[in-house]
């Protein structure tokens, strides 16, 4: 038997962000927090380029970096357009990752642009956010905290009486 598992989204409220903004109330992204290993692989490949070519353009031994030490460091590189080459590949990974919800929610890395340039506090903070979503998501499952599932019916029920 086939069958296809949903995406399991949370619903991230901007209001978090600002609680004290009314017009945030009830506003915010659908965060898929069960990305497969291939979409955190992708994740993982976008961020280890990007910190080869920072470590290659400032010749100094690597440290690890986060993804925020990377997206600031915008202002360190002598070549601006390998960062903007990263921010494009990242705001691209997270717009499908906030894509996953109703049709009428999804992301596009242009609208991720934007909310970049003008308020990139916000931006790190949805990043932060996804993240703690993913996380709590899958420290609920390894402590088996998610609700019941219903059980299967017993092999010798009958789905219906004779």
């Amino acid at each position: 038997m086939r069958f296809n598992l949903p995406k399991t989204v949370h619903f991230l409220p901007f209001q978090d962000y600002d609680p004290e903004q009314k017009e945030l109330a009830g506003v915010g992204i659908w965060v898929w927090v069960d990305p497969p290993r291939a979409e955190l692989r992708e994740y993982d490949r976008i961020n280890a380029e990007f910190g080869e070519l920072l470590r290659a353009e400032s010749g100094k031994p690597a440290k690890k970096a986060t993804i925020l030490d990377l997206l600031k460091s915008r202002r360190l590189l002598g070549k601006k357009a390998s960062a903007e080459a990263y921010r494009r590949a990242i705001h691209e990974w997270y717009a499908g990752l906030w894509s996953q919800g109703p049709a009428d929610t999804h992301w596009t890395r242009a609208e991720l642009a934007t909310i970049d340039e003008q308020n990139p506090a916000f931006l790190e903070w949805m990043y932060r956010r996804t993240w703690r979503l993913i996380d709590e998501h899958r420290r609920d499952i390894k402590k088996g905290s998610r609700p019941p599932e219903q059980t299967p019916p017993a092999q010798d029920d009958r789905a219906t009486t004779p």
